[in-house]
């Protein structure tokens, strides 16, 4: 088994089920930013939010938004685990984690604040730390 995206921080070797709900992560995150459904939402919600906040901000939620719902989704499924933390968007730390294993998303503006934060703020915090998509 491969990772399809490597760790942005890592201090051991991942076990197969960390590099397969990586693996998952990923394959949901481009969903996401690809799909035409969410595309299309994506286009509606920045129409929506015109003038009332900045367009990265408002794409930002918006994909958090997409992702965290498809996420909940995989997990009844049972494509990822149950005990599969997500972070409600606005609170601090990654948008999931399970154990000592993080996965964010972030915008390319944010992507050194979210590892400054979340890796060089507590080396110790994480095993593995990635960053999905920018």
């Amino acid at each position: 088994m491969y990772l399809v995206v490597r760790p942005v921080w890592a201090n051991r070797n991942l076990t197969p089920e960390e590099i397969q709900i990586t693996n998952t992560l990923y394959e949901v995150f481009l969903k996401v930013v690809t799909e035409r459904r969410s595309l299309i939402h994506q286009v509606k919600t920045l129409q929506q939010t015109r003038g009332k906040q900045r367009v990265a901000t408002a794409m930002g939620n918006v994909i958090d938004d997409l992702f965290k719902r498809h996420v909940h989704a995989a997990i009844r499924r049972g494509d990822l685990p149950q005990d599969l933390r997500i972070t409600p968007r606005g609170a601090k730390g990654p948008d999931l984690w399970l154990d000592r294993v993080a996965w964010d998303i972030t915008t390319a503006e944010q992507g050194q604040a979210h590892i400054e934060r979340d890796v060089i703020g507590d080396r110790h915090r994480w095993d593995a730390y990635f960053i999905l998509g920018y």
